[in-house]
């Protein structure tokens, strides 16, 4: 009896999981039955975002980052070597162009002038007599000519203690800003010390690189604008110089802008650049997420007869949001926004919304 309820239970165990495998796991002759009688239902369409496409103007913003020049910088050195026995002008202060800023000693000098002053007088009396005396020919020409040349030479000399004289003399070459001194009264310096720094901050330059496929956006007198760090307002300025070569390292190249300093911005601020190159040419632009990258470049799907479809693109230009699309899609193609990375050629799509 016993051996009895073992076998019947063995065999409920058995039918029961012939059941199962008929539910869950049907042979492939079962499934082609099932699906011949309609059982096998059909893979729903995929819900997209579209976005009909058109052409609109070519809107174009170069950004860079710079930074603040000063219009003119100099560093202060005296023509001569000397004794700093003047120094007149503050630290930071505002000086005037052709303003005394330092002066040497000339004692030395200033003596040798007035001496070649007073021989200088002394010649021209002599020469006054010689011309005299060459009129009733109390004297040779010879003589009269030695008198002249005296002359002449006295001057020179006067001349060449002016100049060196002036050699003691630091001043200002234009009006501006100039910095800390390195010199005090006392002082012993030559041509190689550098005295001060002087900088006119008004106007300033803006010195900043943009790629060089960019190059030909920009011209001279071109506007921009820019802004600086801690400052959000928008200060405005115009390319002034264009480098005439690209950096090999960097592929870019450098450019220059002047503006009016009134925010009193400094040499070395950083500074953000916008410049507008925006071209009046109609182009279409699509989301950068709904670019595909393939091997050799990229691809968009699009709806067509309830289809994706896959359009290999080719990209003119981009930013962060968006790219200009040069060609492989036109003006009507509605553009497939999301479920990007679940599409297939072919593939069942429902537009869900417009964009």
């Amino acid at each position: 009896m016993r051996k009895y309820s073992v076998f019947i239970i063995i065999a409920i165990i058995i039918a029961s999981l012939f059941i199962i495998k008929s539910l869950f796991f049907p042979t492939p002759n079962e499934g082609n039955a099932n699906a011949s009688n309609g059982k096998k239902m059909d893979t729903p369409a995929l819900a997209v975002d579209i976005m009909v496409l058109k052409n609109q103007k070519a809107a174009n913003e170069i950004q860079s980052t710079g930074t603040i020049l000063p219009n003119e910088k100099v560093e202060l050195a005296s023509e001569g070597s000397g004794k700093v026995v003047g120094i007149y002008f503050k630290e930071g202060s505002y000086v005037k162009s052709g303003q005394l800023l330092v002066k040497l000693n000339d004692k030395d000098l200033r003596a040798q002038l007035n001496k070649a002053k007073v021989a200088l007088t002394l010649s021209k009396d002599k020469a006054s007599r010689q011309e005299k005396l060459l009129a009733i020919q109390g004297t040779s020409k010879e003589d009269f000519d030695i008198a002249q040349n005296q002359v002449l030479s006295y001057q020179t000399d006067i001349n060449y203690y002016e100049s060196l004289i002036s050699q003691t003399e630091i001043r200002a070459p234009f009006s501006g800003i100039i910095g800390f001194r390195s010199i005090a009264l006392g002082s012993y310096v030559s041509p190689s010390t550098v005295v001060a720094t002087l900088q006119q901050l008004n106007p300033i330059k803006i010195e900043f690189t943009a790629p060089e496929k960019y190059l030909n956006e920009f011209k001279v007198g071109q506007p921009f604008e820019f802004t600086s760090e801690g400052n959000s307002n928008k200060l405005t300025a115009k390319v002034a110089t264009i480098d005439p070569q690209i950096d090999l390292n960097t592929r870019s190249v450098t450019i220059r802008g002047i503006a009016e300093n009134k925010s009193g911005l400094l040499p070395g601020n950083f500074v953000k650049i916008n410049i507008d190159v925006t071209k009046d040419i109609q182009t279409i632009q699509i989301p950068t997420s709904a670019v595909v990258p393939i091997l050799k470049g990229q691809k968009v799907y699009i709806i067509k007869n309830g289809k994706a479809e896959e359009k290999e693109i080719i990209i003119s230009d981009r930013d962060d949001k968006n790219v200009r699309v040069e060609s492989g899609v036109k003006e009507g193609d509605s553009l497939i926004v999301t479920g990007i990375i679940m599409l297939k050629q072919g593939m069942s799509v429902k537009p869900s919304k417009t964009l």
